[in-house]
């Protein structure tokens, strides 16, 4: 039988899949890139081949994480009829995701926390979150498009409640999993629709010269 070699991609692959497991399991901070190695069945340099530290390693996974929940969340939006639809859609795979990717959320808590005492993490972080909320952005914006919407907040806005809500509900689920029913995501998306949410603003009235 003749072996192949493992491609320079599928070796990176293999040792995202494990740095998730062991990171997940042990903390990033108490986990070794031996540790990663080891799990994915590779030396430790065949590791430095594809990272250079383990920040690095870190930050090739959140985007991994990242690109795949924002792909599909919005899978197949455009086939929804309404807003309503829409909105109904992205809060059940939000609501999956968080059933499914428990270990993340609590990764990028953690990375979050380190940043505020590493520089260099935080103004890679703050660059890749950026970067995360412009792609959100410009789909909320089509959506708004799609479906004829006018938004009630600026895209920039909305793209930030959407992580908010998504990350601050999973590590709520996280801590206490029955604190947090299924269906909760989607009904709060759902009251913040965006129709909705246009409808209560137009009939809101002016707060101009109110007593604060």
């Amino acid at each position: 039988m003749v072996r192949t070699r493992a491609t320079r991609e599928q070796t990176r692959q293999k040792v995202l899949a494990a740095a998730f497991e062991v990171f997940s399991e042990r903390g990033i901070a108490g986990a070794s890139l031996d540790q990663v190695a080891a799990r994915a069945g590779l030396t430790k340099g065949a590791v430095y081949s594809s990272f250079s530290s383990k920040n690095e390693l870190v930050f090739a996974l959140m985007e991994e994480q990242i690109a795949n929940r924002i792909e599909t969340s919005f899978l197949d939006l455009e086939e929804s009829v309404t807003a309503h639809d829409a909105a109904q859609r992205i809060g059940e795979v939000v609501v999956q995701e968080i059933a499914s990717s428990r270990g993340w959320h609590r990764l990028l808590a953690e990375f979050a926390a380190a940043a505020h005492r590493d520089e260099s993490i935080r103004e890679k972080l703050q660059q890749q979150r950026l970067e995360v909320r412009a792609t959100i952005t410009r789909l909320v914006s089509h959506m708004a498009d799609v479906y004829k919407v006018e938004l009630p907040l600026p895209a920039e806005d909305l793209a930030v409640l959407l992580l908010a809500l998504g990350n601050g509900l999973a590590l709520e689920s996280d801590i206490e999993p029955d604190g947090v029913r299924p269906d909760l995501f989607a009904a709060t998306f759902n009251a913040m629709s965006l129709a909705e949410l246009a409808r209560l603003l137009e009939n809101m009235p002016s707060l101009e010269g109110a007593a604060v």
